[in-house]
């Protein structure tokens, strides 16, 4: 195992959703509370609560750095957080974005905690995922490509495909850079040009990252060796949660009985970003991540579980329904 367990991590027979308050923060600290041990997280990585881009780009690194994600108000460090950081004997905080994301006050109240603090941010959500990877992933060969902006009247769609996006990360450890649906964002091109790039998944389909964006990435790793094949492979379906069963088979489940469990969370809600990216460590220590809609899963995720028989985590935001329907599929 990558990190100490804790308890709620292992429950299983009857499963019901990891308790929570009502806030992204307190959903980000359930998670937390369920995977990692009293004194075992010596790093931490802390984000705004409020927009998830920053979040998304800790995939990885919260693999990489066997850490939690928690969340945090701009302004002032919520003190949920704080009290977790004291029960995880955090010595290292990582921020995530830039002042306006995590102001300096937060950074004073995380020193007076007595912790030493790390910022890696930039200007935009885009330069923020580009400053990750110069960070912790200087030489990536391969990187994941996700949405950063919501189509309009429809604010989750900007994270919809990203709440698995996360975990796959995690489990590849494979950084995430940032793009516009419908543009290649100048700062995201001229990452992956830089890098060694051999291979990028690109995060749903062409409603979430069009093919013109598509084959400005495939451009921008070009790098006209003739001896070097690049690829890009779109993950997509046609809906959330079939995404995600796609991108699990990416990742080599093509069914729950390839994983150590499963981690089901809610994907519809308008904070589910919240309980998707801080379950990503636990996802890169052999969980398959599926999503629900409120009391339902659908019929795709009932057949990726069926009669897997392996443990089942049910995230904070979903619902007993949800919860009893898949430990259901997985006991069929």
């Amino acid at each position: 195992m990558l990190f100490a367990l804790a308890g709620p991590a292992l429950a299983q027979d009857s499963p019901s959703p990891i308790v929570s308050g009502p806030t992204t923060v307190d959903e980000a600290v359930a998670w937390s509370q369920a995977t990692f041990a009293d004194g075992s997280a010596p790093d931490v990585i802390l984000a705004r609560d409020d927009n998830f881009p920053d979040s998304l780009g800790a995939g990885a690194v919260q693999a990489a750095l066997e850490a939690p994600l928690l969340l945090t108000n701009s302004t002032l460090l919520s003190p949920q957080t704080a009290a977790e950081m004291t029960r995880l004997g955090a010595e290292r905080v990582i921020i995530l974005g830039g002042e306006e994301a995590v102001g300096p006050t937060v950074v004073t109240e995380l020193e007076l905690l007595g912790v030493e603090t790390e910022r890696v941010g930039g200007s935009t959500r885009a330069l923020t995922a580009v400053a990750i990877i110069e960070r912790f992933f200087p030489n990536a060969t391969a990187v994941v490509v996700a949405r950063a902006d919501a189509a309009e009247g429809n604010p989750t769609s900007a994270f919809a495909d990203s709440i698995v996006t996360a975990a796959v990360s995690a489990v590849a450890h494979v950084p995430i850079l940032l793009t516009n649906s419908d543009t290649l964002l100048p700062e995201t091109g001229d990452a992956l040009a830089a890098l060694p790039i051999e291979n990028i998944i690109v995060a749903g389909g062409t409603d979430a990252i069009s093919d013109a964006v598509v084959d400005d990435i495939a451009s921008a790793i070009d790098d006209g060796n003739s001896g070097t094949e690049e690829s890009v492979q779109r993950l997509a379906g046609p809906s959330r949660d079939v995404t995600a069963i796609e991108m699990m088979s990416y990742l080599g489940y093509s069914s729950a009985a390839d994983a150590s469990r499963v981690l089901l969370v809610e994907g519809y809600a308008d904070d589910a970003w919240a309980s998707g990216f801080a379950s990503a460590v636990q996802a890169g220590n052999g969980a398959a991540l599926v999503l629900s809609n409120g009391d339902d899963i659908s019929d795709a995720t009932a057949d990726f579980l069926s009669g897997a028989g392996v443990p089942l985590i049910c995230g904070p935001g979903t619902t007993q329904s949800a919860c009893d329907a898949a430990s259901a599929a997985l006991n069929g």
